[in-house]
């Protein structure tokens, strides 16, 4: 199903493309409940992740090798809060950098390699060009 969702066959891929926060709230929600062992009882804040869905959607871009021009020009937003972003990033992981803030979510479950093209509704691969 994973790998219908990132080539877009998947009718909710669309979805999910267009509201990325939307796709993070899935996959918190998805870890809480698997985390409570019989579905009814979702984990607690304590096994919560403690970014925000723009952060995440950040670190995964991270993850994929994406530069912060590139985040900035793909998320439409300055590449200058793609750096406030990642500094509010390290701060709540105590990350001593990306490399580390990556491994940190990794751990964790919050991200996965190759899911930022999927998060934005681009086929695997695709670049984008300033």
């Amino acid at each position: 199903v994973l790998r219908e969702v990132a080539s877009g066959g998947f009718p909710l891929a669309r979805d999910l493309a267009a509201r990325p926060s939307l796709l993070c709230q899935l996959v918190s929600e998805l870890q809480q409940w698997l985390q409570a062992g019989d579905g009814r009882n979702p984990a607690g804040p304590a096994g919560s992740c403690p970014l925000t869905a723009r952060e995440l959607v950040i670190l995964q871009m991270v993850a994929d090798g994406k530069a912060n021009k590139e985040t900035a020009l793909t998320l439409d937003i300055t590449e200058r809060t793609v750096k406030n972003h990642l500094a509010n990033i390290f701060d709540k992981l105590a990350a001593r950098g990306r490399a580390h803030a990556v491994r940190l979510a990794m751990e964790n479950g919050w991200i996965c390699t190759g899911l930022s093209h999927a998060l934005l509704g681009r086929p695997a691969g695709r670049e984008v060009v300033a």
